[in-house]
């Protein structure tokens, strides 16, 4: 999950998630821009038996609650509660309290769905770590902000299948081609769209620590060969499982961040190959050893695992799903796949980037073998 976060993050004390690394900028905004959360205080007083008035009543308060659209769909069907464990300018996520490692995350106005998440019709979030938070009988409460109605059916993160064309694909990568992402500062910026599946070597696994502070180009290195491990091992040109277990551990939690690039690679190319193998286009054998890899993989930061998880069992932030449902689908034209890539891209402050060249590397893979699985 990713909560594009853009100010420092407060958590409570206890949570049962360990604190991921704060992101970059800082601040965080205060109180909510909508008037259906505000709450009318109207001075009553008691009437005697003589007529006269006596003292004050305790002040009424008439609360309006604000229904609201954009949600995981499977809200629709599910009761949850927990307590917040981070605030941020945009978002606040909150630990279940029967599954520290379900996070839940509220999201501004405006903001592109996650798993487990819900838009809130806000402009800011004034949460505490600790308040709690919880859904029921289509009821969202999220602590000082109240009670929201949850209206609708939700919204879908699973991508939807689509025709898909390989012809159209390299179209696609093609138009895609002139999407710069070298501009955006990460490890991985566009060397995944670059690189051939046939690249050789393979990264040794390393620990956690060695992962998250390694150097830019050591990073580059060990994603471009755990890539090309991977690449292989999905075309059918090896069939070496440890081989995939290898390189799915040298991505996990490979950088920085609330969600390390190395974890945001995995999840796109668990969204792409979802796709590809829907479409013939990719085994599903293959695929299934894909999941195997993520699955086993040792853990990472509590937002990035939880995205992980949610990814195995096909449900993706909203913008990557969008996406790769479109690619290469000849009923979406040039301009509809920029907007969501440019969509993509605007993710976090760098795991659409990072997402998209998971996302594109397997497609490329694809395209590069030819034929159809």
């Amino acid at each position: 999950m990713i909560p594009s976060p853009s100010g420092r993050g407060r958590q409570s004390e206890g949570a049962p998630p360990p604190s991921p690394p704060p992101p970059r900028g800082g601040g965080s905004g205060r109180g909510p821009s909508i008037q259906a959360l505000s709450s009318e205080t109207t001075e009553c007083e008691a009437v005697g038996s003589d007529g006269g008035t006596t003292r004050p009543l305790k002040p009424k308060l008439s609360t309006v609650v604000s229904r609201i659209t954009r949600f995981d769909s499977r809200f629709a069907g599910l009761s949850w509660s927990g307590r917040v464990v981070w605030v941020f300018r945009s978002s606040a996520v909150a630990a279940s309290d029967q599954d520290p490692a379900s996070l839940l995350t509220l999201l501004t106005d405006g903001h592109s769905l996650v798993p487990l998440g819900i838009g809130l019709p806000l402009d800011s979030l004034p949460l505490e770590p600790g308040q709690r938070i919880s859904v029921a009988d289509g009821f969202l409460t999220a602590g000082s902000l109240g009670d929201f109605r949850l209206h609708g059916a939700g919204t879908s993160l699973s991508p939807a299948a689509k025709p898909l064309s390989l012809d159209v694909l390299q179209e696609h990568l093609d138009a895609l081609g002139s999407v710069e992402l070298s501009d955006r500062q990460g490890p991985s910026r566009g060397f995944a769209r670059n690189h051939a599946p046939t690249a050789p070597g393979r990264a040794a696994p390393s620990d956690s620590q060695n992962r998250r502070q390694a150097p830019f180009g050591e990073v580059s290195v060990r994603v471009s060969r755990a890539l090309a491990v991977l690449g292989r091992s999905l075309l059918g040109e090896t069939s070496d499982a440890s081989a995939m277990n290898d390189a799915a551990r040298t991505l996990s939690g490979l950088g920085p961040g609330l969600t390390p690039s190395g974890d945001d690679i995995l999840v796109g190319l668990l969204a792409e190959a979802s796709v590809l193998t829907g479409a013939g286009f990719l085994d599903r054998g293959r695929e299934s050893l894909l999941r195997s890899a993520v699955r086993s993989a040792p853990p990472t930061t509590p937002v990035a695992l939880a995205m992980r998880r949610h990814a195995l069992t096909g449900e993706f932030p909203e913008a990557l799903a969008r996406f790769v449902e479109v690619l290469g689908s000849p009923v979406v034209s040039r301009r509809q796949l920029l907007s969501l890539t440019n969509r993509l891209l605007g993710l976090g402050a760098q795991s659409g980037a990072d997402l998209l060249s998971g996302a594109l590397f397997l497609a490329r893979a694809v395209v590069l073998k030819g034929q159809p699985r």
